[in-house]
């Protein structure tokens, strides 16, 4: 039982039944006790039990970045968190909502425009705020066709993106230490060995800071957009350090 692990909800809520169960949080229905009751604050809630195992800059950055986005533009809203020992909880309100299988069989094209009208406006108030959701997929856009409220769900996976200063994106990189497979070539079908990129050229790892730098002196150079092929200045495109948890099938493309 959840009261057993964050014994404290026990004097804010009554925890009823699972409505909603991922790799590393389970989310119950709660009812405000009556005394807390008052206009506005919604009665029904939902709460989410974050897993013990999960690191916690990781809770930290969800949220932080809930009471950024302070539940406006049909993102979720955070009412407040209680914390025991390791366990987590966060206290939002309850929102109605259909699955998907159920949305696909009464939409029309109508219907898919606002639902889509409704999502790209989530995101869009996230990315004035400079995070990235990283996790979007079905499940975490609750949508009630009866009522055409929505509400965005799980920053679990949400990452902040880092604009580069202008002195910055000239900056030149330091040398780093030659691989010993230098000499191994990574070859596309349709370049000629002169175009072949060498490990040597290939840059190591770097965080999204450095590859925003990276992303912005690229783009005049690139030479394969809308081909059916990969230039040399792609292949070399690093690899951001990301979180890899994630729902199979929902992995963000950033993530190999």
């Amino acid at each position: 039982m959840l009261i057993d692990v964050i014994p404290q909800l026990d004097g804010v809520l009554n925890i009823g039944e699972v409505i909603g169960e991922g790799t590393f949080s389970t989310v119950y229905k709660g009812v405000l006790k009556q005394q807390y009751i008052s206009d506005g604050t919604p009665s029904e809630l939902a709460v989410k039990h974050v897993t013990p195992v999960v690191e916690p800059h990781m809770l930290e950055t969800e949220l932080k970045y809930l009471s950024m986005l302070e539940g406006k533009d049909n993102v979720v809203k955070l009412l407040f968190a209680i914390r025991h020992k390791d366990n987590l909880a966060l206290v939002m309100p309850y929102f109605e909502h259909d699955k998907l299988n159920k949305l696909i069989r009464r939409f029309k094209v109508d219907d898919v425009r606002q639902y889509v009208k409704k999502l790209l406006t989530a995101l869009a108030h996230m990315h004035r705020h400079k995070i990235i959701h990283r996790d979007i997929k079905p499940n975490n856009f609750l949508y009630c066709a009866k009522t055409k409220k929505c509400a965005l769900v799980d920053f679990g996976l949400a990452q902040a993106v880092e604009e580069p200063a202008p002195s910055e994106l000239s900056k030149p990189e330091e040398p780093t230490q030659r691989s010993p497979l230098e000499d191994v070539t990574i070859a596309n079908l349709n370049q000629t060995p002169s175009e072949r990129i060498s490990l040597r050229d290939k840059p190591k790892k770097r965080h999204s800071a450095e590859i925003s730098r990276s992303s912005v002196s690229k783009k005049s150079s690139c030479r394969c957009t809308g081909l059916p092929q990969v230039c040399r200045d792609c292949i070399g495109t690093p690899a951001i350090n990301a979180a890899r948890a994630g729902t199979a099938g929902y992995r963000p493309p950033e993530v190999s």
